[in-house]
């Protein structure tokens, strides 16, 4: 298999050093504050900082952003710190089109989006991926994770 080196180096780019780490947040929204995220970023000191965390934006329902309209200053906080903030959605196929638009939106914002596929593989994912690539264009990283 031959690997783009253009869009590994942008991928790299976007993730930081490939043998670093990040760190995935699912966390409850209820009560979270731009203080808790400023609290997260504080916990990590320069020993330990990872280069990139994963803010899990979307639930496992119908897909709403999480953060109301807050992830570009939630993902701020990390860059002011030194660390990388890619948005991550658990996609489900029965939430495609709600998910095409918030993996759209988002990875406007990021320049990419990291979407957990896992449940959707006993589906044809092309239309989805397709979709999402569609609207936000060849620039922004399309991450899959999953099964």
């Amino acid at each position: 298999m031959t690997i783009n080196a253009a869009k590994l180096a942008r991928v790299q780019g976007w993730l930081g050093d490939e043998h670093k780490f990040g760190v995935y947040y699912g966390v409850e929204t209820f009560g979270w504050t731009m203080d808790s995220w400023l609290y997260e970023v504080s916990k990590y000191n320069d020993a330990n900082r990872p280069d990139v965390v994963y803010i899990k934006v979307g639930g496992d329902t119908l897909p709403t952003e999480w953060y109301q309209g807050r992830f570009r200053a939630i993902r701020q906080i990390f860059l002011n710190a030194g660390i990388g903030c890619a948005p991550y959605i658990f996609a489900r196929p029965a939430y495609w089109d709600a998910n095409v638009q918030l993996a759209s939106k988002l990875a406007g914002i990021a320049g990419g989006i990291v979407l957990d596929m896992e449940e959707s593989w006993t589906s044809d994912t092309t239309p989805f991926l397709a979709q999402i690539r569609n609207t936000i264009g060849a620039d922004p990283i399309i991450i899959v994770t999953g099964k």
